[in-house]
């Protein structure tokens, strides 16, 4: 059986799962763009919607605290690079232990144990703020534990969409989850941004707790079947051994390894410089108050939006390699004229076009992982999947942090791209099999 297959047939058994619509059943004959819709598996929509909630508090949560350092505590890019770090490195450190556990213990569990910790991080967040006794330290502490509960939840929700979902309708479901992270983008900075702006800012951590329980709603009701370990072989000894059976596993597979080699640069030097440093580019480039950050932010996510929908539209796409690194050197070459831009309105616009890039990149690489990763090792390998797209953030966050406060907030814009593209070019260069792989 090779890996697509093994993938498409755990896939095929959420067509039973208790709750499942009629529609889901595979006996049923429908037009093959039905067919290929994963919102007819209910509880794809159900984990959809909690991943739709998640999603917005996490974007809104990093751009809140970024915008509490640089305006609520009057601190400089170093502070904001720091705090940027905090949030992430929980990820680094806990993301593949995390990953591990989604293929041994119960999943639901775990995704309730991060949305609990999650909304009490930002009830005290905004408890802090309301008292006027948040400090940095104090931030630091919350952002750290912030990023503990992301981190245990984010592999989890990954690994279950092929689990969910049949092999027709993983594209398909890929694309409504890369809608639901880059409609976060857009709605999480800007509520964040409006609710603070109107009520102060520690009504923008209230509101995120309201929709973390609106996201506990959704896992209320949501059927999982049992794991792999539950049903096939007996998981690893360890943890340890398990993620390194995941991680001989990306190593082995010559399209998969420079993959992720894009991801950990990519992370490094676009995901992290945007959402760390645009509040100062904002703030001290252009005049403007460090939170219209979040309308920026917004539009990149309106651009990711735009291609997910067409994806989503299109169904299958062959060279998924290819789109991939063509988004990707699109990305890495507007990031470093976002940084030599004249304007505020200049930079919108050019993270529009970088938006629309995102949207390709986001979605070309988690179709790509997910199809060539047997399902018993979905869990690890998704873990991995996170720690390459989030768990380098802290330290390119940190990194970016300090050398714009030695430079210039413009200059490291425009260096973070450059190394991405001269990455991304060579790259797409030397490695055949992934520039076609589909």
């Amino acid at each position: 059986m090779d890996e697509t297959t093994g993938a498409g047939s755990t896939a095929s058994e959420a067509g039973v799962l208790p709750g499942s619509s009629p529609a889901s059943d595979p006996t049923v004959e429908a037009p093959e763009a039905e067919r290929q819709n994963a919102f007819r598996e209910r509880p794809f929509r159900l984990l959809w919607g909690n991943l739709a909630t998640f999603a917005l508090v996490q974007n809104a949560q990093r751009f809140a605290y970024i915008w509490l350092v640089v305006d609520v505590l009057g601190r400089d890019e170093g502070s904001a690079g720091l705090v940027g770090f905090t949030i992430g490195l929980p990820v680094l450190l806990l993301v593949l232990q995390a990953g591990a556990l989604a293929d041994r213990v119960d999943r639901k569990t775990l995704l309730v144990v991060s949305q609990l910790g999650s909304l009490a991080i930002v009830s005290v967040t905004g408890m802090l703020l309301a008292a006027g006794t948040i400090t940095m330290v104090s931030t630091i502490a919350l952002t750290l534990a912030a990023g503990g509960f992301n981190a245990l939840g984010q592999p989890v929700r990954l690994a279950l969409v092929p689990v969910l979902v049949r092999s027709e309708q993983l594209l398909n479901a890929i694309a409504l989850n890369a809608l639901a992270m880059t409609g976060s983008m857009i709605l999480g900075p800007v509520l964040a941004q409006v609710v603070g702006g109107l009520f102060g800012i520690e009504a923008a951590f209230f509101f995120m707790a309201g929709l973390l329980v609106v996201g506990l709603g959704f896992l209320a009701r949501l059927p999982l079947p049992p794991t792999d370990a539950d049903s096939g072989p007996a998981p690893p000894a360890s943890m340890r051994s398990g993620v390194g059976e995941a991680a001989r596993h990306v190593w082995a597979d010559r399209g998969l390894r420079p993959l992720f080699g894009l991801l950990i640069i990519g992370n490094m030097c676009l995901g992290s410089v945007a959402m760390t440093l645009l509040p100062s580019l904002v703030k001290e480039s252009f005049g403007r108050d460090g939170g219209d950050a979040g309308a920026l932010m917004a539009t990149m996510g309106i651009g990711m939006s735009i291609s997910s929908v067409y994806i989503m539209r299109r169904g299958d796409l062959p060279r998924k390699g290819a789109r991939f690194m063509q988004a990707m050197m699109g990305g890495t070459t507007i990031i470093a004229l976002v940084g030599l831009s004249p304007g505020y309105f200049q930079a919108m616009a050019l993270l529009l076009v970088m938006g629309l890039c995102g949207g390709f990149y986001i979605n070309m690489n988690q179709s790509l992982i997910q199809a060539h990763t047997p399902a018993p090792l979905m869990g690890r390998v998704m873990s991995l999947y996170t720690l390459a797209q989030q768990g380098f953030m802290p330290i390119g966050a940190l990194a970016a942090g300090f050398i714009a406060q030695a430079t210039d907030v413009r200059w490291t814009f425009a260096g973070a791209g450059a190394i991405g593209l001269v990455a991304v070019v060579s790259t797409f260069l030397t490695q055949p099999t992934l520039r076609e792989m589909r």
